[in-house]
């Protein structure tokens, strides 16, 4: 049975194995593989320094204390709110992919986003160039668990790529590799998710979540009679 790969890395060793003909039973060292984890352990977080990417955005890297990229694999399904997509960019391949959340789901993204509070707070001389109060990061921080107050609903948003190196991996309720479903919004997921960094923009800053892996499974419907 194919599976996900557990990592992006897992991922580009296996092709460069496939390339090169080297056995991938005797190449993998599964402990040197990035592993996803059903919660989020931010005690063994770390933030790195500032960085400026080649298009001239700043970010934090987020890894663990071990150097690793963050990978968080909740155990819940989560309900596909909207069709995939970028505002006011109708052919973007990278998209918002929007989720409902299980109180599961809502506890561990509320303690997350509280860690990323008093972090960012704690080092925002180094980070920001300033020294910056809880209350202040509070207010300018977009945080990963999105309260709306008109619907008293919470949801979490990710990035997806749709095509290139990064392209999203899309897998059945079998553990087989799909296509893109017609409708996203009539589906229920599973995502495997890198917890990038932060992003930093003028006055406000939030968390760089990337769905990796997405298993999908189609909704389903109550009869309205």
């Amino acid at each position: 049975m194919v599976r996900p790969f557990s990592t992006p890395l897992e991922r580009e060793v296996t092709e460069w194995m496939r390339s090169n003909g080297v056995c991938a039973k005797i190449f993998m060292n599964k402990s040197a593989i990035m592993s996803a984890s059903s919660t989020i352990d931010i005690g063994s977080l770390i933030l790195g320094d500032v960085v400026t990417t080649g298009k001239g955005a700043r970010q934090i890297p987020l890894t663990t204390a071990g150097g690793e990229g963050v990978i968080w694999q909740p155990k819940d399904s989560l309900t596909v709110l909207f069709e995939p997509s970028a505002y006011n960019q109708p052919e973007a391949t990278r998209v918002n992919l929007c989720l409902s959340v299980t109180p599961a789901v809502a506890s561990c993204l509320s303690d997350f986003d509280e860690w990323c509070v008093t972090t960012l707070a704690s080092q925002s001389p180094k980070l920001f160039g300033s020294q910056l109060s809880v209350e202040e990061v509070r207010n300018r921080f977009q945080p990963t668990l999105r309260v709306h107050e008109a619907s008293c609903s919470q949801s979490l948003r990710l990035k997806m790529n749709l095509s290139g190196r990064a392209a999203v991996r899309i897998w059945s309720p079998m553990g087989t590799p799909i296509s893109a479903p017609p409708s996203w919004s009539q589906c229920n997921a599973r995502c495997r998710i890198r917890l990038k960094g932060f992003w930093i923009m003028a006055k406000e800053f939030g968390v760089l979540a990337e769905a990796v892996d997405v298993q999908l499974d189609s909704a389903e419907t109550e009869c309205p009679f």
